[in-house]
This record gives C-alpha cells, sequence and structure tokens, in this order.
C-alpha cells in the first residue's frame, strides 16, 4: 500500500499524538499491516454502516497506520504546518527530462519555507516532509 506510512513512521506519530481513526493498523510484534476492523463472524451479522468506518487498533501494542494524505491534514489542521509535495521537471538535452518532486514546509513559525531534497515519487518527498518535521520541529 503506497499510502500507508511505514511503520517507523506510524510509531513516530504516534509519540507524537496522533490519534485519528484509521483503517489499519500495524502489529507491534510483526510489525504486519492489518486491516482495523470489528471482527464478523457470519455473514448474516454483516451491518454494511460500520464495515465502511475507520477504526482505531483494538489491540494496547498496535499502531494506526494512518495515509499520508491523513497526517498531511493532520499537521495543517492541528498544527497549522503545510507540507505541500512538488513536481519539478529537469530538461536533460532536447527530449528528455526527469520528473522529480522536492517537498516544502510551510509554519506560521517558520522565516522562510523550508525544501527537502529531490524524490522520485509524490509519496516519497511528502514522507519526508514529514518526517523532516517530526524530527526537527515538533
Amino acid at each position: 500500500m503506497k499510502d500507508i506510512v511505514t511503520f517507523d513512521l506510524a510509531k513516530k506519530l504516534k509519540e507524537k499524538g496522533f490519534r485519528e481513526k484509521c483503517l489499519y493498523r500495524y502489529t507491534d510484534h510483526s510489525k504486519t499491516l492489518r486491516p482495523n476492523q470489528v471482527e464478523i463472524k457470519f455473514a448474516r451479522e454483516v451491518d454494511y454502516s460500520e464495515f465502511y468506518k475507520c477504526y482505531n487498533a483494538y489491540e494496547d501494542n498496535d499502531i494506526d497506520a494512518p495515509t499520508i494524505s491523513q497526517v498531511l491534514k493532520w499537521l495543517r489542521e492541528l498544527l497549522e504546518i503545510d507540507i505541500l509535495p512538488n513536481i519539478v521537471i529537469s530538461w536533460i538535452g532536447n527530449l528528455n527530462r526527469i520528473r522529480l518532486y522536492s517537498c516544502n514546509i510551510y509554519s506560521p513559525r517558520l522565516n522562510k519555507p523550508i525544501e527537502t531534497e529531490y524524490f522520485d515519487s509524490y509519496e516519497e518527498a511528502a514522507i519526508a516532509g514529514i518526517n523532516y518535521y517530526l524530527d526537527n520541529l515538533m
């Protein structure tokens, strides 16, 4: 799952106070990604209104695994931090171009935005921005 944060980032987010409902969780002992859902024993017992709801990790040692967009929204709404991955296109020669992504971090506390290095995907750039903020600014 490309949009789910890594185990290490999920653990870091939990330590920093992230408590949003998530569709997935990591088991602490095996670092396995599992869905957060109510156990359903028989098909006739399925309450489909409950089926699509998000749940938090129900085991004490499990860690909620949010999506990258959930974390970006959490940072923006609670802490007024904007982490904005953006595309950078570099031209090589006349025909070839390389598409790279960087990430800008904006905060009312910063004098100027912080820009990360370049990455091959939007998700990598977003995760780098989130990690930078959690490690250096929070």
